[in-house]
């Protein structure tokens, strides 16, 4: 599925294509939380403290969607 927000220069394509377990996130909550973080200059400048980040906000969104949800979505998914 297509996301229609615009990529922000500054994040790397392949943190915008899936989380780091492989989904797709394009989730413009997840994007937004992540752009004042990552425009910080003292997280900017290191790969790894970014990348941290983006795990930590990615995994918090999808923790918060899965009691929203009542986590019925895993059981539905065809892996």
């Amino acid at each position: 599925m297509a996301s229609s927000f615009e990529p922000m220069p500054n994040i790397p394509s392949f943190w915008l294509a899936g989380s780091p377990n492989g989904e797709l996130c394009g989730d413009v909550t997840v994007l937004h939380g992540l752009q004042g973080a990552l425009l910080d200059p003292t997280v900017g400048k290191n790969g790894m403290a970014m990348r941290l980040l983006f795990r930590g906000v990615v995994e918090t969104h999808k923790a918060s969607r899965e009691l929203q949800n009542g986590a019925v979505h895993r059981s539905q998914r065809n892996d």
